[in-house]
């Protein structure tokens, strides 16, 4: 309402003040907060179009802000990171809960960071990084947990999560991307994935992970490619325990490298288009299959020298 005041004194004499403009809302109907720019606290009302976001309503950092999530966390509905142009939210030794999705990397333009650190806690039922932007996600301890955990989804978008330390819990983790993408790196930490873990496929997407150190656990694993590109699995340090299948190769291309560290599997089922490269060394086997392998593609075997 843009509102403004006319007097009128006894002589006829008139004079009408400047014009105010009131915004109103229904404080039960969700609404569309964004970010003003800057580097400021998520608890600032004034760091927000239209005050701090509630339980109910969609949150957008862009315009090159940063939002950091403190002392009394934050909460919100649906939330972009990087919709047109830059954003970035870390959340540092606080809890931030998102109702439904998480989004980093919304418009081809849009580029989205999120940084969990300081014991931090990051709940959300869906973390989408990289739309149709760029997505990136470094967590370097504190917790993060998804019903579904999407990198790079769609043709076109980057999208990376870098696993340092802490706890990450997924009931679904698909890792697409460019060939030659970062796609998944882990480090250290936890990677609970409570269903299948997938690199690839996605035409026209393949993935990678790789694995230098921390847990990774899973119920299913699945490594194919959506092009003529491989879709890579990598084991450089660290543990992988796969309660469930490996499917390699099924789909697309795919491969499953074990250079150190230990891999246990319940059962292995290579594709015509899969490829098992193994080094083979040291006391500690590399591979463990506890049920059946069944190798229809192509064992690379790497003997150190001696």
């Amino acid at each position: 309402q843009n509102l403004s005041a006319r007097v009128t004194d006894a002589l006829g004499g008139v004079r009408v003040t400047e014009t105010v403009r009131v915004t109103a809302y229904n404080p039960s109907t969700p609404q569309t907060t964004q970010w003003r720019g800057g580097t400021n606290a998520w608890s600032l009302p004034l760091a927000w179009s239209v005050g701090v976001p509630r339980a109910q309503d969609r949150g957008i950092i862009d315009s090159n802000g940063w939002a950091l999530v403190g002392v009394g966390g934050g909460v919100v509905s649906n939330l972009v990171v990087g919709s047109g142009s830059s954003g970035r939210l870390t959340v540092d030794a606080a809890t931030l809960r998102v109702g439904k999705s998480m989004l980093r990397g919304e418009g081809a333009t849009g580029a989205g960071e999120l940084e969990v650190r300081g014991e931090g806690t990051v709940m959300a039922a869906s973390l989408n990084v990289g739309g149709n932007g760029v997505g990136k996600v470094v967590q370097r301890d504190g917790s993060v947990t998804a019903n579904e955990l999407l990198i790079a989804a769609n043709a076109g978008s980057q999208g990376s999560y870098t696993l340092l330390g802490g706890v990450l819990v997924t009931k679904g983790l698909s890792v697409w991307g460019a060939p030659g993408a970062n796609g998944f790196v882990q480090s250290g930490g936890t990677n609970r994935v409570d269903g299948f873990l997938s690199v690839g496929p996605r035409s026209p997407r393949t993935g990678s992970y790789r694995m230098e150190g921390g847990l990774l656990s899973a119920t299913g694993l699945r490594v194919s490619s959506g092009r003529s590109e491989e879709a890579v699995f990598e084991l450089a340090g660290g543990t992988v325990a796969v309660s469930g299948v490996v499917q390699v190769g099924l789909e697309g291309q795919g491969r499953l490298g074990v250079r150190s560290g230990t891999m246990t599997l319940g059962s292995l089922a290579m594709g015509s288009a899969g490829v098992l490269d193994v080094q083979v060394g040291g006391d500690v086997p590399g591979l463990l299959v506890s049920g059946t392998a069944t190798l229809r593609g192509r064992l690379v075997v790497r003997l150190p020298v001696g």
